[in-house]
């Protein structure tokens, strides 16, 4: 395999961003959301959140190809911005190959740099096994389970998991 790249999300990948989104939305129930992210609402994030200097969004380029992403976006009150949530994405057939966690270390390594970030927050779907794996390999420990909290459309509930880990260890 050639080179797997990290990098900043740039404007040349914002639309093979959502397109990586849309995909695994429309397979599963990622995000919590049934349909596709559309083009203004992808803009809105951008011009909400891109220009945030705490914010990280990464991504992994494998052959100048968007195969995967990263991010942690701090909260916006006041009182909870030393926390960031974080989110990640690599399209199926790269999974199980290291390009999670490449973007993980990067993403904690970049978050150390940053001065307002203090604690990586995520919450999963307990059925994602790969997801909760991941997190577990980067210390991050459950915090808290919503029972039911994910209702799919078929009429099923999931609980959801909450994790957290400190940016840096002590």
């Amino acid at each position: 395999m050639s080179t797997i790249q990290i990098k900043p999300l740039t404007p040349k990948y914002y639309e093979s961003n959502r397109e990586l989104f849309n995909t695994e939305i429309t397979k599963s129930h990622f995000l919590a959301r049934s349909r596709a992210i559309s083009n203004d609402e992808a803009e809105g994030f951008i011009t909400a959140y891109m220009g945030n200097p705490n914010v990280i969004y990464l991504v992994a380029l494998y052959e100048d190809i968007l195969i995967g992403h990263i991010f942690a976006i701090p909260h916006v009150e006041n009182l909870l911005e030393h926390t960031a949530n974080i989110g990640y994405l690599v399209t199926p057939r790269y999974r199980r190959k290291g390009i999670c966690s490449m973007l993980m270390e990067k993403l904690i390594s970049e978050a150390k740099q940053k001065t307002g970030i203090e604690i990586l927050c995520a919450e999963v779907c307990a059925d994602n096994k790969l997801s909760l794996s991941v997190l577990k390999k980067f210390g991050f420990t459950e915090t808290g389970r919503l029972k039911k909290g994910l209702k799919k459309e078929n009429g099923e509930y999931l609980d959801m998991i909450y994790f957290s880990r400190p940016v840096s260890f002590v």
